[in-house]
């Protein structure tokens, strides 16, 4: 999700999972237990290793799962992320038109249909301003989403490298070697 205000936007990328699959995937790469309460095996039983997630321990073929973020309140929005990916874009899912691949929604709002476009940028440069404002806690700072990944793209831009894990650079190069 990315809104607009003035001078900038704010980029909001969030899985509705505990953790996202990709941080499943890299802690395994990586060999590193997952944080506690974020995922559960084959049998339904809370687990820290990502194997037991994407299927290949206790040599169950159907991996775990990885639980929603904020109880039923999550699955509630989880529920309606998928249902406009994959329903609205006549997307595969699991069990179910799998044949149809991935699918994307785009809902964009014109917020001139509605507070009209300049007071929109305008007050939401105050509330931006304002959350920019607050006392951070001790050692942390205040930053919007998108702010850090800005940074480490810049970062990547500037200096020409990208940090990655080693695992994760194996996987990549027999991936290639595949090839």
């Amino acid at each position: 999700m990315s809104t607009p205000y003035e001078g900038g936007e704010v980029v909001f990328d969030n899985a509705t999972a505990a953790i996202a699959y990709f941080g499943v995937v890299q802690a395994m790469l990586k060999g590193e237990p997952l944080p506690e309460g974020v995922a559960i095996n084959a049998r339904g039983e809370p687990t820290t290793d990502a194997n037991e997630v994407i299927g290949k321990g206790d040599g169950e073929s159907v991996g775990g799962a990885i639980k929603t973020f904020a109880g039923h309140k999550g699955f509630g929005l989880s529920l309606f992320v998928q249902l406009m990916g994959s329903a609205f874009s006549l997307a595969g899912i699991p069990g179910a038109h799998e044949e149809d691949g991935g699918g994307t929604f785009v809902l964009a709002i014109d917020p001139g249909l509605l507070a009209g476009k300049l007071e929109y940028m305008k007050r939401s440069r105050e509330l931006v301003d304002h959350i920019k404002s607050a006392r951070p806690i001790p050692g942390q700072e205040v930053v919007l989403p998108g702010e850090k990944g800005d940074r480490r793209a810049k970062h990547a831009e500037e200096t020409g490298e990208i940090e990655i894990a080693d695992g994760v650079w194996q996987k990549l190069c027999d991936f290639i070697e595949r090839k």
